[in-house]
């Protein structure tokens, strides 16, 4: 038979209640006692936090009032390690502070995308993968792909030993924009310093108080690629860009001076600028005012334009073409079919060249014209030289110099070797002509002749104006010839002005008269000199 437990009195509960206030305040007294001397305090262990819950993360820390949400520290290893299998192990969000802030090097194994500013020191980006770079960048929305500047330093800088250093490409805007002391600078080994690339807009633009744009490589040292536009677009200073003349919409490169020369190329030794084409020009130079291309050589040559079967060098302006050189050629023009040189001028020089000791204007050509110029109203060619040939052409079968049209000399006129020929188209057999040869001799002689009439044995002549204004009144002399009959003939008077000539027996008739003299201001001419 069980028992039955009997229930606590009301006095027994009161008495054990007491018991436990007893026990606690016992407690209490060991605890006041232990506090004198405190614990020493266990170092923290790592904690795991975890969540399965897509948009809950794991940790979530938050501060106010300026205090930081996560603030952590490693003396050797890592102050926050975050994964993730999907989503994205670290997210940080700040309305006024920095999102992030790290004080050491920065680890990523994966990509790193930025929604705003990325800013601190020097920053070393890496990737071993083919295709994949190391730094990628990209603006929408009108945004720059990248934006870097300097005070003294590059503002961007990329080294390659066989690739691109830099690559910009952009559909609307700058491919690659840089500003600083060396705005954009690009080297490589092998490849390509500076690669820009874009379909409407500047595929390399650089701005800088010094360097704008410098590309330094062993093969290209700048690179500028454009499917519609131009491929390098340079202004020079107190110029303002506008629109490109004479209709040029896709040229490689396009130089644009204003008051100063749009291209000035200089060389010690070899060539200040070498340009070849296989079938248009080799330069092309337009100006408003100034020069359309100017080379500068101490002793190499000035400007060399080489074509296969179009023009060597083409120039546009005032001064189409102009070169000078101190000791060489000022512009040498070679061509196996086209023209060697040519220079087109609606009111001034079409081809300008000048030359201290050489030749001012030289040009070689295989089948063509080694020099050619075309003028609307100034000059085709104009050539001077202070002490060496202005022009100077030789042909080994052909003509060294053919003229359509008039010839003007200011000067003397020699023939070194050769005659001074009047050549006529046969009349009958056109495989054939006449020529004729110059009558020469030791001075420069003038001429009249005609015939008159005599009457009872006298004739008085009026002779030319035109003689009279360009013959010396010294040294005339005078040939008689009778016509129809034998008459005794001689000179009573003989000047530029007029003659009288008498008859012996005071006959009636006619003769032809022959008078030479010198002309004026060439009276003195010396037929023997030391050798030029």
């Amino acid at each position: 038979m069980g028992t039955t437990q009997e229930e606590p009195t009301l006095k027994e509960l009161v008495s054990r209640l007491a018991e436990l206030e007893q026990v606690y305040a016992r407690l209490q007294e060991k605890l006041e006692l232990s506090s004198e001397t405190a614990p020493t305090a266990k170092p923290p262990r790592p904690g795991v936090f975890a969540s399965d819950v897509a948009g809950t993360p794991a940790v979530s820390a938050s501060g106010t009032n300026g205090a930081d949400g996560v603030d952590a520290t490693s003396a050797s290893g890592t102050g926050i390690s975050a994964t993730s299998g999907s989503g994205t192990g670290l997210v940080a969000t700040s309305s006024s502070g920095l999102a992030g802030h790290f004080v050491g090097n920065v680890s990523m194994s994966n990509n790193l995308a930025v929604v705003g500013m990325l800013s601190g020191g020097a920053a070393g980006f890496a990737s071993s993968v083919a295709g994949t770079p190391a730094v990628k960048a990209s603006g929408t929305t009108g945004a720059d792909g990248m934006d870097a500047s300097s005070d003294s330093g590059f503002g961007v800088r990329g080294d390659s030993n066989s690739g691109v250093g830099v690559t910009g490409t952009s559909q609307t805007g700058d491919g690659i924009h840089g500003f600083g002391s060396i705005g954009v600078l690009g080297q490589s080994n092998t490849g390509v310093g500076i690669q820009g690339l874009s379909d409407t807009g500047a595929g390399v633009a650089g701005s800088s108080n010094n360097t704008g744009v410098e590309g330094a490589g062993a093969r290209i040292g700048v690179f500028a690629q454009s499917s519609s536009g131009l491929g390098v677009w340079a202004v020079g200073g107190g110029a303002s860009p506008g629109t490109p003349p004479f209709g040029i919409t896709e040229t490689a490169v396009f130089a644009e001076g204003g008051p100063n020369p749009g291209i000035v190329a200089t060389s010690s030794s070899g060539a200040g600028i070498l340009a070849t084409s296989s079938s248009g020009a080799g330069v092309s130079g337009q100006s408003d005012s100034g020069f359309g291309t100017r080379g500068d050589s101490n002793s190499g040559v000035g400007v060399i334009g080489t074509s296969q079967t179009g023009d060597g060098i083409h120039g546009f302006g005032s001064i189409g073409v102009r070169g000078q050189s101190d000791s060489g050629i000022g512009i040498d023009g070679a061509s196996n079919s086209g023209i060697g040189v040519r220079g087109d001028s609606n009111s001034s020089s079409g081809v300008y060249g000048n030359s201290n000791s050489g030749n001012g204007v030289t040009g070689f050509s295989n089948s063509g014209s080694g020099v050619a110029g075309n003028s609307s109203s100034g000059r085709g060619v104009s050539a001077s030289s202070s002490s060496g040939d202005g022009i100077f052409a030789t042909s080994s079968s052909g003509l060294a110099g053919h003229f359509v049209g008039d010839v003007a000399v200011t000067g003397n006129f020699s023939v070194i070797s050769g005659t001074k020929n009047f050549v006529q188209t046969h009349p009958t057999d056109p495989g054939r002509e006449i020529v004729y040869v110059a009558l020469e001799g030791g001075e420069a002689g003038t001429y009249v002749r005609g015939t008159g009439p005599l009457v009872n044995g006298k004739a008085v002549l009026e002779l030319p104006e035109h003689f009279r204004l360009v013959t010396d009144t010294q040294g005339l002399t005078i040939h008689l010839t009778a016509r129809g009959a034998w008459l005794q003939l001689y000179v009573v008077e003989l000047d530029t002005a007029q003659i009288v000539v008498r008859e012996a027996q005071g006959q009636s008739g006619a003769f032809d008269y022959l008078i030479h003299g010198v002309r004026r201001g060439y009276e003195q001419h010396e037929v023997i000199r030391t050798k030029r």
